[in-house]
């Protein structure tokens, strides 16, 4: 089901000039005819259709739901391990495609088996948002026909999962820095204040400081940006900082003409401060994951996750020093093939993996049978992430309880992160409940 609809087809057929339009119909049509995505609607209508990992269209706005939404059948069945996805809400998108006259509103479902809170958003803005199911299990229970088959139900037994929470303090600076950008959302570094207005970059910042020392860098920016011109073609223009605002995505001039014309893109160059780990200085979970690797059985593979790819190559760079082994970085910018080669690299050749969740979450199967090590030096918001992530080694196959390392910084997010994670596992659970055949 896997593919791309290109922006200029999106935008080719739509009336609204944005700089990623809507998906239409008419363009996933255009798509398929183009070859962009697989065209599963020349077969007519199928007699069975399978969609395996359906919480791949939970995002009901989404591309893959839309493409799902025209294959035609007969027969319908929807797979997952995770139904509804990171939220209870995710379900309806499946549902809508199995039974589509029965759960064709996502609003009178929601009315029907949520429960919604007001959250302000901005100075005066209030909106509802769905906090969880009304009556746990209940939207699972009223479907018309569904199956839960748990490991244990087939006679397949995993090896338990030992795991522990190791603490390390921070550094002197990067303590500062971190109470600085909790406390006031502006730290000084290098001499310099940097802020950080929003609340989700603040997030985003602790995060970052929790897993090491940050500095800031001079940083080009390039970002495509789409305007009405009348002069068809791609512009380059160069932004002073005061001129754009990277928390919006605004731009202070505005670059439209008068009297209407072709929405064309126009590339924006500007410079910016990145937020970088200081190199030279004590990583303090690298060394703690340095001393648990240097306590197993000489020679063990092990895993360590991360949610930040820029954190896993420093990881992977420091490990290598180290001398524990060959250590590589699994990273989103490999290309196929360098997946496919590193991933039967790892356990022979490649004794630690450093990977980021993101990338690694789904679609590997194998290493359960080489390795039984894993530790986290952070975890993705996203707990669908986590859990697919953890399925890497904990899966049939897996001959040895798996130790786990959860490593986390003293009095940081990172415990809050694990709190909130928590509860929406066990929102989760307790949206299937009991068996139902």
């Amino acid at each position: 089901m896997r593919g791309d609809l290109p922006v200029d087809i999106r935008r080719a057929h739509t009336t609204k000039a944005k700089k990623n339009p809507d998906i239409t119909v008419e363009a996933i049509k255009q798509g398929m005819k183009d070859g962009h995505i697989p065209p599963w609607n020349r077969a007519g209508k199928w007699d069975l259709v399978v969609l395996d990992e359906s919480h791949r269209i939970q995002n009901r706005y989404s591309l893959n739901k839309k493409v799902v939404a025209q294959i035609k059948a007969d027969r319908k069945v929807a797979m997952s391990g995770t139904p509804a996805g990171n939220k209870p809400e995710g379900l309806w998108s499946t549902i809508n495609w199995l039974w589509p006259r029965l759960y064709s509103s996502f609003t009178r479902w929601t009315e029907q088996y949520m429960v919604f809170e007001e959250k302000k958003i901005g100075r005066d803005q209030v909106v509802k948002v769905i906090v969880g199911e009304g009556k746990p299990g209940e939207a699972w229970r009223d479907l018309p026909n569904a199956v839960r088959v748990r490991l244990e139900d087939i006679g397949v037994h995993l090896p338990e999962v030992i795991e522990r929470t190791v603490y390390v303090s921070m550094g002197r600076e990067q303590r500062r820095i971190y109470e600085e950008l909790e406390d006031q959302a502006l730290a000084w570094i290098d001499e310099q204040p940097y802020a950080v207005p929003l609340p989700i970059v603040q997030r985003t910042r602790l995060r970052q400081a929790s897993l090491g020392e940050l500095k800031v860098v001079d940083s080009t920016k390039r970002k495509e940006l789409w305007a009405l011109r009348r002069d068809v073609g791609k512009t380059r223009v160069t932004l002073a900082d005061e001129d754009y605002n990277e928390y919006t995505g605004r731009v202070v001039k505005v670059l439209t003409d008068e009297d209407g014309g072709q929405v064309v893109p126009v590339l924006f160059e500007y410079e910016t401060k990145e937020f970088v780990f200081r190199e030279k200085v004590t990583n303090h979970k690298i060394q703690a994951i340095e001393d648990i690797i240097g306590d197993l059985p000489e020679g063990e593979p092990v895993l360590v996750f991360t949610h930040s790819a820029q954190w896993a190559r420093k990881a992977a760079y420091e490990l290598s020093r180290a001398r524990l082994g060959e250590v590589r970085a699994w990273t989103g910018d490999l290309t196929p093939k360098q997946r496919e080669t590193l991933k039967g690299e790892f356990g022979k050749s490649v004794r630690v993996m450093v990977a980021v969740i993101q990338a690694v979450a789904e679609g590997i199967d194998g290493w359960q049978g080489v390795c039984r090590y894993e530790i986290w030096a952070s975890k993705s918001d996203t707990g669908l992430l986590n859990e697919q992530a953890k399925a890497r080694l904990h899966r049939p196959g897996q001959k040895s309880p798996v130790q786990r390392w959860l490593v986390h910084s003293e009095n940081s997010i990172d415990d809050g992160v694990e709190e909130r994670l928590a509860v929406r596992r066990r929102q989760m659970k307790a949206m299937y409940g009991d068996n139902k055949k």
